[in-house]
């Protein structure tokens, strides 16, 4: 995973993202998104993340990041400041398929 991630300029990072993939889109059933996973990471000490606006509880200062598993079509992800959200893929149980 260590190169599957692009960090960008904090001046691209945005405070809500909506999700066009997930565990429970038509995709799913021929393999490639049967595992999604969201890595967001906070531009700003005390950011607060949420999902589908509820509050996952989780505080981040700057740089540090939340991993969010089961991801599904249409969630919103969303913070009280700047984040990046990067989003991986792949089979369930695959040792190579990484997307």
């Amino acid at each position: 995973m260590a190169r599957a991630c692009k960090i960008f300029g904090t001046g691209r990072w945005v405070t809500l993202y909506g999700l066009p993939i997930g565990q429970n889109d038509s995709a799913s059933n021929t393999g490639g998104h049967k595992t999604v996973v969201t890595y967001i990471q906070a531009s700003e000490d005390g950011t607060e993340v949420f999902l589908d606006g509820v509050s996952t509880g989780t505080i981040l200062d700057i740089g540090e990041s939340l991993a969010s598993r089961g991801v599904t079509l249409g969630q919103t992800i969303s913070a009280t400041a700047p984040v990046q959200m990067t989003r991986l893929t792949r089979d369930k149980n695959s040792e190579y398929e990484l997307r």
